[in-house]
């Protein structure tokens, strides 16, 4: 049913307004949603990585409410809109996971909307690196979700303040850098520290 197609970093998968088709699982590589502002600056709402849907917030819209666009290179499936919706009609499993992935997306967004709200800077970072060592098959070890001026948009700070966080946790002896990776070395001081 997913017919899988690349996509070069950069590339739109779908752009704000255009008639919603189609259902996205992302394979590989990473995608961003994202809005522009009035003032023309680029709001990203979103990090999408491997084995997340992209689109179902446009299911019962005739138009994407975003754009959507690789920020890797990234092979992602689609299916089309009638046939997606017809799978989960027919299929209890499938039902069940497109469910979950949903729950898992509104907790995510209600985690975000109370970081954002009450949380510094330093605690809304520690709290994104604890999400990706979840994410991660190697939980010690993790990179951000995105490049860092995208990260810092998505945590709505400026990419010198996040660059200072994560030099701050260095120091800390919190996290290491290996490469373009991030070592977490004490991830009870980071829980400690994404609780505010």
């Amino acid at each position: 049913m997913f017919r899988p197609a690349e996509l070069s970093a950069g590339m739109p998968l779908y752009l704000e307004g255009f008639p919603a088709h189609s259902v996205f699982a992302v394979r590989s590589g990473t995608c961003k949603a994202i809005r522009a502002t009035s003032t023309g600056r680029e709001q990203v709402l979103k990090a999408y990585r491997p084995g997340e849907f992209i689109g179902l917030d446009a299911l019962p819209l005739d138009r994407y409410p975003n754009t959507v666009q690789a920020t890797t290179t990234a092979v992602v499936c689609h299916a089309p809109r009638n046939v997606f919706v017809d799978l989960v009609v027919d299929t209890p499993h499938f039902a069940r996971e497109v469910i979950r992935h949903l729950c898992d997306e509104l907790r995510a967004v209600r985690d975000d909307l109370a970081s954002l709200g009450t949380l510094g800077a330093l605690a809304r970072v520690a709290r994104l690196l604890i999400e990706q060592s979840r994410r991660a098959s190697d939980s010690s070890a993790v990179a951000l979700p995105l490049n860092r001026r995208d990260t810092a948009a998505l945590l709505g700070m400026a990419e010198e303040s996040l660059s200072r966080q994560l030099t701050l946790l260095e120091r800390m002896g919190v996290v290491r850098r290996k490469g373009r990776r991030l070592v977490i070395e004490d991830i009870g001081q980071l829980e400690q520290l994404a609780d505010g």
